[in-house]
């Protein structure tokens, strides 16, 4: 709060659950999401998180904006920053012998810019469950990448065996048919895995996509 006020750092303030933080010291502070409404009061909470993100984006943008202050003419010696700051950080820039990242897609979890879901232990509690589905849905830019990743990471730990299938890339005639989608998704993650694609073993057509794409991922 003295850096805040002093002008040399700026504090953003979110609110996620309903407290009395403005009979405080925090009251103050302009806060997100928009109104300073609790995130968990939104009825749609993608809406909050988007409303925290732009809020925060502005603030950003307002600080690039300020001019620097420049030493005055009756400093009696030249004040030189004692850890020079890149103007434009790069992937290779160092501040204070941290190597500056920039986000332009998944991040590791040990660095700066990542921050834990709330829901990730939940997530992980979920991996070694037989037939467990973890749908993580969030606006754009909010880290579903990832948390994915650490997911992966996770389930390595558990000594399972994992396969990532990317399905913006993949031939949109697959999806026209639901049987052979699921003929491709078996064969994928099999060859992934270095197994040899055997549908013709375990696909028959009396039995629907279900059946068999269970048939194959159990028994193959």
């Amino acid at each position: 709060m003295a850096r805040h006020e002093a002008v040399d750092a700026c504090v953003i303030l979110v609110i996620l659950r309903p407290s009395d933080w403005s009979n405080t010291a925090l009251g103050r502070l302009e806060a997100l999401p928009a109104n300073a409404k609790p995130v968990t009061n939104w009825s749609n909470r993608d809406e909050a998180f988007l409303s925290i993100a732009c809020g925060i984006r502005e603030v950003a943008q307002r600080l690039a904006e300020r001019p620097r202050a420049q030493p005055t003419a009756t400093t009696a010696h030249p004040v030189t920053p004692s850890v020079p700051v890149p103007s434009h950080p790069t992937p290779d820039s160092e501040v204070g012998g941290a190597r500056l990242e920039i986000p332009e897609g998944p991040v590791r979890q040990d660095s700066f810019f990542y921050i834990r879901p709330v829901d990730e232990d939940h997530c992980r509690a979920e991996l070694v469950n037989p037939g467990a589905l973890i749908r993580i849905k969030s606006p754009k830019g909010f880290g579903k990448s990832s948390h994915t990743a650490g997911l992966l990471a996770h389930a390595q730990t558990l000594i399972y065996r994992t396969v990532a299938l990317n399905l913006v890339g993949t031939d949109q005639k697959f999806f026209q048919d639901p049987d052979r989608f699921m003929q491709w998704f078996c064969a994928a993650a099999g060859k992934l895995l270095g197994l040899r694609v055997r549908t013709e073993d375990y696909w028959d057509d009396i039995f629907v996509a279900n059946d068999n794409s269970t048939d194959y991922v159990v028994r193959h």
